[in-house]
């Protein structure tokens, strides 16, 4: 890690936001100018991505296949 022109080096606060605790450290907590806050997502999100890069081929392919039994018959 590289400290700035002034010799100061990045510190990176987590906070879990499920804990309450947390949640009132957080509303105290001082954010001075040029501090970066990063929220990140909930893993709910990502489960939730793959299942529709998985689900959208499937249910494309389902609709293709009972077009072609439609069209069969």
């Amino acid at each position: 890690m590289v400290p700035d022109a002034k010799g100061r080096y990045p510190i990176v606060y987590r906070f879990d936001m499920s804990n309450p605790d947390s949640l009132v450290v957080g509303q105290t907590f001082p954010v001075k100018s040029r501090d970066v806050i990063y929220v990140s997502r909930h893993p709910s999100v990502d489960i939730r991505k793959f299942l529709n890069l998985i689900g959208t081929p499937l249910g494309i392919a389902s609709q293709g296949a009972a077009t072609a039994a439609n069209l069969g018959q």
